[in-house]
């Protein structure tokens, strides 16, 4: 018998393992996507095999896994399923849960630990020590203060540049003057980060495109109608317990401990190494046909990394592992993390495009204070713009054929319309893989196509 007919004897099924039985139980509890509860129980799964490597001609490749979750506040739920998530971690292992709240300099500190300092008089003590924590995850509600304070605060100006150094998994050597040298030392952190759509006022492009940004795997909630309660199964009764969640809970810390005694990543079958070297052709063909500076393109050629890390931890939830305890990767568990991964890249082109509505409503409230509209009329563009194929236009377009030789200020009133819904964007500059051939050929300018704004219903309306 082959290692992985051996495997695959040994394996449970999905709804059995660590991420489905989880997934199950948050859903049933909490209205959140599938593939956010998913997501939750990865990043819980991957603390069980913190230790081990997927080895290939790249790098050694770590199954830390990085959800994102943004929500509106009220009727999205973000706080509950992570207070859960970090009781489970909290029992299974407190040592493995790191500060939500941190510096660089603070967080390196943490991973590598520190020797306690006693006062002059030897028995006063100015700190404790602080023992090494070089596996860990990062549970963070309300991830906008994360952004908020590093933009706010000198001090954290580095921190997504540090974030994307924790998910790499080596933190690179520094100096400052009271912490001297630290750094140069591996990590392995997992993070699950909520937030609301605030978080996309603290962004910028370059968050999407490389860094912090295309690292996570992205989970939307767009507003959803409440729904009654059902009071009956809401409340426990006085001197009840939460037995379904406490059951749960007990399976899922003993799951945990089995994938301690896994000793190693034995590799991938055939039929995964084919799926995933297909998906990273598709992933770069899809990156290649992008303009270079095309957020996307940078973002699309770390998912087959992406793909692996939920490959070896579907692999490991569900016990795929041989006679040594050794843990094989099957082609369907890649099929299964090429399927989220596709779905994940979808989540982020919609937080991309929330993030270029978000950015350009703030622009036009500020600019709806000052803006004189008598010689720049917005009312005017629209029409103009309504009069144009598909109701597209830009600004080089409305410059030169309504003799409006300021594009500041064109561009100050199409943010305006934007933030009161009469506009939207249709293509932001520099992506404009959203354009046909024909629709480039009538915009490019000089080798660069501008942001495109389309009408919107309400826009005409507006017109009529």
């Amino acid at each position: 018998m082959s290692w992985a007919d051996t495997a695959r004897q040994n394996r449970v099924a999905w709804e059995q393992g660590i991420i489905g039985k989880g997934e199950a139980i948050l859903l049933d509890r909490y209205p959140i996507p599938r593939l956010c509860a998913k997501g939750l129980m990865t990043t819980v799964n991957s603390l069980g095999i913190s230790n081990l490597s997927l080895l290939d001609i790249m790098e050694p490749v770590r199954p830390n896994v990085w959800i994102g979750y943004i929500a509106p506040s009220g009727t999205g739920v973000k706080t509950p399923p992570l207070v859960r998530i970090r009781s489970l971690v909290r029992n299974y292992c407190r040592g493995l849960l790191a500060p939500p709240k941190f510096t660089p300099e603070g967080f390196t500190e943490w991973v590598i630990g520190a020797e306690g300092k006693l006062a002059s008089d030897s028995k006063t003590v100015v700190r404790k020590p602080v023992p090494p924590h070089p596996h860990c995850i990062i549970i963070r509600d309300e991830g906008s203060r994360l952004l908020g304070e590093s933009k706010w605060s000198p001090h954290l100006a580095t921190m997504k540049e540090y974030l994307s150094e924790l998910w790499d998994g080596y933190i690179e050597g520094y100096y400052t003057r009271k912490c001297q040298y630290e750094g140069e030392v591996e990590d392995f952190v997992s993070l699950a980060l909520f937030s609301s759509p605030y978080f996309y006022e603290l962004l910028d492009e370059n968050f999407f495109a490389q860094g912090t940004g295309n690292r996570i795997l992205w989970n939307v909630e767009n507003k959803r109608k409440p729904e009654r309660l059902n009071k009956d199964e809401f409340f426990f009764s006085l001197g009840s317990k939460d037995t379904d969640w406490n059951d749960f809970e007990q399976e899922i810390l003993s799951s945990l401990k089995n994938l301690e005694k896994i000793g190693d990543v034995g590799g991938l079958d055939d039929p995964a190494k084919t799926l995933w070297v297909d998906f990273q052709k598709d992933c770069m063909d899809k990156s290649y046909a992008e303009p270079s500076r095309s957020a996307f393109a940078s973002y699309i050629v770390k998912q087959p990394l992406n793909a692996l890390k939920l490959a070896m931890n579907y692999a490991a939830s569900v016990n795929s592992v041989d006679v040594n305890n050794i843990l094989w990767i099957l082609e369907e568990d890649m099929q299964r993390a090429i399927e989220d991964t596709r779905v994940y890249i979808e989540n982020w082109k919609q937080v991309l495009k929330e993030w270029n509505d978000w950015s350009y409503k703030i622009e036009g409230k500020k600019q709806q204070k000052h803006l004189s509209e008598k010689k720049y009329e917005l009312t005017k563009f629209l029409r103009f713009a309504i009069a144009q194929p598909e109701k597209l236009v830009c600004s080089e377009e409305i410059s030169a054929e309504l003799d409006c030789p300021d594009k500041t200020t064109i561009n100050d009133i199409l943010h305006l319309g934007v933030s009161k819904d009469w506009l939207e964007i249709y293509s932001k500059y520099p992506d404009s893989s959203k354009l046909t051939a024909e629709q480039i050929k009538r915009f490019e300018r000089g080798n660069i196509v501008p942001t495109i704004y389309k009408v919107t219903e309400q826009g005409e309306k507006e017109c009529q």
